[in-house]
């Protein structure tokens, strides 16, 4: 793999449903123009986490419509793999497929500080960390991601663009504290939403709490 290798930005979630900090985290690696694409990536049954409340179906179409609003849309896939694969994702299944689609890319997979700390839990841990390099989302002021074996440190999103894989950066330009419980528990609060995904939200009567 060259330094001229196409990037390849890998970005899973649950999404249940996608929110502000989601999009602004999509906007972020956007902005760089060396991210050749950015692949979102829903999962089916989150391992580590409690299962989705609505739909794959309605989770991808959400998505979806957010894409297609946005500049770069050329840019932009929803990968449907996870959903379709079903059962427990495992990010190692994703990225191992992705690299088979993209011999020659180089992977990065985005997430924030939460789940970087849980890394050395998820399935083939290991194997994941030598298979691609992690670009860690962390609110400003909270204290920065440590490193795990076998993974490097880069000071910058720039130097982890120019280094082979099992290297992390940390990431502190979004300051949103916000989850997709956040919203559940507050569904009129649809500022905490893009406007095409509240409108998806709005119109199929998703996250409706029972009387």
């Amino acid at each position: 793999m060259s330094l001229k290798s196409p990037i390849i930005a890998i970005y899973g979630g649950t999404f249940d449903p996608f929110h502000q900090a989601h999009a602004a985290v999509c906007h972020r690696v956007l902005s760089f123009s060396q991210v050749s694409q950015l692949r979102v990536v829903p999962c089916f049954i989150p391992a580590l986490k409690q299962g989705a409340t609505a739909s794959a179906e309605h989770r991808v179409a959400m998505l979806e419509q957010w894409r297609i609003a946005q500049s770069e849309a050329a840019r932009i896939q929803i990968d449907q793999q996870e959903t379709q694969r079903q059962g427990a994702s495992y990010t190692i299944d994703t990225v191992e497929n992705i690299a088979r689609q993209q011999p020659d890319a180089k992977l990065i997979f985005v997430l924030g500080a939460d789940a970087w700390h849980s890394l050395p839990r998820w399935h083939r841990a290991a194997e994941l960390m030598q298979k691609v390099s992690f670009w860690v989302f962390n609110r400003a002021g909270e204290a920065a991601p440590v490193a795990h074996q076998s993974t490097n440190h880069c000071l910058s999103v720039e130097q982890l663009f120019t280094q082979q894989v099992g290297h992390f950066c940390c990431d502190d330009s979004i300051d949103l504290p916000l989850s997709s419980t956040d919203y559940r528990e507050s569904l009129d609060e649809t500022d905490k939403l893009p406007h095409e995904v509240a409108d998806y939200i709005t119109k199929n009567q998703l996250y409706r709490k029972v009387q």
